[in-house]
């Protein structure tokens, strides 16, 4: 006799909103509210057990992953091709999950709270929560994760990189390496990506995670843009910020590197308003005010 058809796999779920009150609709029906989301999943025990299916819901630069092991498998969820999350092992026991990815600038709308940032790097990649839960229901913490998170700003595989975690009830973060977690830079991850670098990240509990990376800026009061000023250029302000325009900065800038592993671009007499301005804008700016300091 004929053996019989394999089941269909179920069909996944991707919606997206154009309507913020569409989206709205959608999180209530899992017991989750925009501007708590955080805080939803942490007091309300009726979350994981409202998530009955594998979906991703989309809003803006705003991306929502619900993941039950009993339907189908979470895809690569991304935030309109600013980076992406690849869950490639949930850690045993995962029944149920909640993925939120979104802009660090998003993080009082969507977190309740402003995250706090890396001291000399860059931010590398928007920020993405992870929530997991076993079949009763129980938060899961302790049982290792392991994601790939591809960056959103120019990759440089030279420049020293970290990896914040963000615990539920907190803004400040912190290294990964401190929870004795890990992460590593994967090129096959990055193989299709036109922009950012790629790593593979391990860490035994989960919330928010923000990737770091690149160059520090600094602005010097020295008038004379040459690479053998970098002896001096720690006499100006020290800031960091991400630069999507760094190709066109670099072209009135240079780059001081100090061992082992520390590199800042420095923009000889520049504010850093001039330096944020120049760094957002996709054309050289004249910056009138700069030439006079300068030249004068």
């Amino acid at each position: 006799s004929p053996s019989p058809s394999p089941s269909p796999s179920p069909a996944l779920q991707r919606v997206q909103y154009v309507d913020q009150a569409a989206l709205q609709t959608t999180l209530a029906s899992v017991g989750l509210s925009l501007g708590a989301l955080l805080t939803d999943i942490i007091s309300n025990p009726t979350v994981p057990a409202a998530i009955v299916q594998t979906s991703v819901h989309i809003h803006t630069t705003v991306t929502y992953g619900f993941f039950a092991a009993s339907d189908a498998a979470l895809p690569t969820v991304d935030v309109g091709g600013n980076g992406s999350l690849t869950i490639t092992d949930w850690g045993a026991g995962v029944e149920k999950a909640v993925i939120i990815m979104h802009a660090a600038t998003d993080s009082p709308d969507i977190l309740s709270k402003t995250l706090s940032f890396h001291s000399t790097l860059p931010a590398a990649s928007h920020v993405v929560s992870i929530m997991r839960w076993d079949a009763n229901g129980t938060k899961i913490s302790g049982v290792p994760v392991t994601f790939d998170l591809l960056g959103n700003q120019a990759c440089d595989p030279t420049h020293q990189t970290d990896i914040w975690r963000y615990p539920d009830e907190s803004s400040q973060g912190a290294s990964l390496a401190a929870d004795g977690g890990t992460h590593a830079l994967n090129e096959s991850c990055a193989s299709n990506a036109s922009n950012g670098c790629c790593w593979t990240v391990t860490s035994p509990l989960t919330s928010s995670f923000m990737a770091f990376a690149g160059a520090p800026v600094s602005s010097s009061p020295s008038p004379s843009p040459s690479p053998p000023d970098c002896d001096d250029s720690g006499e100006g302000k020290q800031f960091t910020l991400y630069c999507p325009h760094e190709s066109i900065l670099m072209e009135q800038c240079y780059k001081c590197f100090f061992p082992p592993d520390h590199e800042v671009i420095v923009c000889d007499g520049w504010s850093e308003l001039q330096i944020r301005a120049q760094c957002d804008s996709p054309f050289p700016l004249a910056l009138p005010s700069l030439q006079s300091e300068q030249w004068a």
